[in-house]
């Protein structure tokens, strides 16, 4: 800690210094108009197709998370069902003959 003080203290001035990339990069002037372009077309919310083709969308997405919830249930079952499966044939191993 004592040389860090002794550095900062006597050989600031000495130490070197880089700039960053961002800092050397010139800002280009841009049209006024293409800006103002550019802001309405980012404030836009752009919606794709018409009301039909949105609810239809919007359906498929709901159905597709009702058959991934479906599908993840029914891998639960069917490991819970092996390993019922696997622990029964174990028991029927450890009886003997």
């Amino acid at each position: 800690m004592p040389e860090i003080i002794y550095l900062v203290n006597r050989k600031y001035s000495k130490l070197n210094f880089y700039k960053t990339t961002i800092e050397n990069r010139a800002d280009r002037h841009i049209n006024p108009k293409r800006a103002q372009r550019l802001a309405h077309t980012a404030t836009q919310q752009k919606q794709i197709g018409t009301k039909a083709q949105i609810a239809l969308k919007k359906q498929f997405e709901e159905s597709k998370i009702i058959k991934k919830m479906s599908v993840k249930e029914n891998k639960q079952l069917e490991k819970e069902r092996k390993f019922l499966k696997k622990q029964a044939k174990k028991r029927e191993k450890h009886r003997g003959h």
